[in-house]
């Protein structure tokens, strides 16, 4: 089931957060210019804030509740409009508070990127990750994903087409969230509740909003203060290089995503012990991961950016340069956090880790913005995603094996830098273009899976074992359908 879950949501991660973006964000990039882009991620970023404040922290404490109750249809009915009830409310009072201060009397974008706040009213997303039908999620997002895709290569053309591009955008996640109420009656009864029943989880909900609302200083509130700081320009650099840098964790994230509500399963079935192995693996593999991919895009940025973003973007190289590292602390960060802290209940020492990272963020932006922009940003982002996995490892010491987790990075970071050497010698033999960075990307993974199997990361004897299972799977479906 674990591995199921995965692969839909590390298949649709793929699809939306890798493949779109590679045609879509060199094509917008050219079709709306730095100016217009920097505009609607200036715009964007504030209508965050308001869809933080409708959701609270109903995506993980909704997921987390739900997870703990699906195996009884009574209760599950009862849990889901008991907390639909109170999303409801929040994210209405929100989206008046938008209206108020924003969309009243100011420009027309603000106005579409309302839809997103809109949408929010209708985001049950966290009951399907709770009962873990991944399936019905991807199927969505997929569809949302491809015809926003067609759309703005269809309706998107020049800088005066950005109202479009935000209606795109904005109105494919309001439609995607309708649909996800299309069948839901085959998992749930109709329950009347009490808006005070509701109301009951509040101080849940809102504890859980406490370390969301620290993240959003370092995840929306860069582009916020650099937009009142700088200008749309430094907006349009930085964001352009997150989006590519941010795409590389979500894979990461697909496995928080299905391991968070097996991990409560697990704890509630008081079976610590296979809760723990599950963690051990996750945290193994994610490591991996994270820590090619960072080495992997600093050694790619150089030629990769002028092709990818055009001339005008040059800039998102240095972005790439000294973002990319952050990577690997939120690879620790999901696990620790997501995976274990989340999912046994420690949202105290979740927060903690979080208003501590977005103090440490929110002072670097201050003092490093002003001066240097977008690579202040850059900087501070990282900052602050580092001091939270140093503080989750903190937490976590009596749980884990620390020395034994982290033992592996050293290999890994031998091993990234393996990788390195290998991909900047072929980009300073190749030049910039599409095909450097295939042979870069083919090239660096093939050398950093090489390097961590010769120093024992990965044993042969699992991956042999590994492709022999899924060989025999594979065998057993052809023998039942034939």
């Amino acid at each position: 089931m674990v591995i199921k879950n995965f692969l839909y949501n590390a298949g649709y991660q793929i699809l939306a957060y890798l493949l779109i973006p590679v045609f879509t964000i060199p094509y917008i990039s050219r079709a709306l210019g730095a100016a217009a882009l920097g505009k609607y991620a200036f715009t964007f970023s504030l209508a965050q804030y308001f869809v933080l404040a409708g959701m609270l922290g109903f995506t993980m404490y909704g997921s987390r509740l739900i997870a703990q109750v699906k195996h009884s249809k009574a209760e599950l009915s009862k849990v889901f409009f008991e907390v639909y009830k109170l999303q409801l409310i929040t994210t209405i009072i929100s989206y008046l508070i938008f209206y108020l201060f924003f969309i009243r009397n100011h420009e027309t974008i603000f106005f579409v990127q309302s839809l997103n706040i809109l949408g929010t009213i209708f985001d049950i997303t966290w009951f399907y990750t709770g009962i873990e039908n991944f399936k019905k999620i991807v199927l969505r997002n997929t569809f949302v994903k491809l015809v926003a895709f067609a759309s703005i290569f269809i309706f998107v053309k020049d800088p005066n087409d950005l109202i479009i591009y935000t209606l795109i955008l904005s109105g494919s996640l309001f439609l995607g969230q309708l649909l996800m109420f299309i069948g839901i009656n085959k998992n749930i009864n109709y329950v009347r509740t009490k808006v005070k029943d509701s109301f009951s989880h509040f101080k849940k909900v809102f504890f859980l909003f406490l370390p969301i609302l620290a993240t959003s200083i370092y995840i929306i509130f860069d582009r916020t203060i650099l937009g009142l700081m700088r200008g749309n320009i430094d907006v349009a650099i930085y964001d352009q290089g997150q989006k590519i840098i941010r795409i590389a964790p979500t894979i990461v994230s697909a496995l928080s995503t299905v391991m968070m509500p097996r991990i409560a399963t697990l704890i509630v079935q008081s079976d610590d012990k296979t809760a723990k192995k599950y963690l051990e693996k996750s945290f193994l593999y994610t490591s991996m991961f994270s820590i090619g991919l960072a080495f992997g895009l600093v050694g790619i940025a150089k030629e990769f950016v002028p092709w990818f973003f055009g001339e005008e973007f040059i800039n998102v190289t240095k972005v790439f340069y000294l973002s990319s590292w952050m990577i690997i602390p939120i690879g620790v960060f999901n696990v620790l956090g997501v995976q274990y802290l989340i999912a046994t209940n420690q949202d105290k020492k979740y927060t903690i880790s979080l208003f501590v990272a977005a103090i440490c963020a929110l002072f670097f932006y201050v003092f490093l913005i002003p001066n240097f922009g977008y690579k202040g940003a850059s900087i501070a982002t990282l900052c602050g995603e580092l001091t939270a996995a140093l503080i989750q490892v903190y937490f976590v010491r009596n749980y884990f094996n620390l020395k034994t987790i982290f033992m592996p990075y050293l290999y890994l970071f031998i091993s990234g830098v393996g990788m390195l050497l290998i991909v900047r010698g072929i980009g300073m033999l190749m030049g910039s273009g599409i095909w450097t960075t295939i042979t870069q990307a083919f090239a660096g993974a093939i050398i950093y899976f090489m390097i961590t199997v010769l120093l024992g990361v990965i044993r042969k004897e699992d991956i042999i074992s590994k492709f022999s299972a899924l060989y025999n799977k594979f065998n057993r479906k052809v023998s039942n359908n034939s």
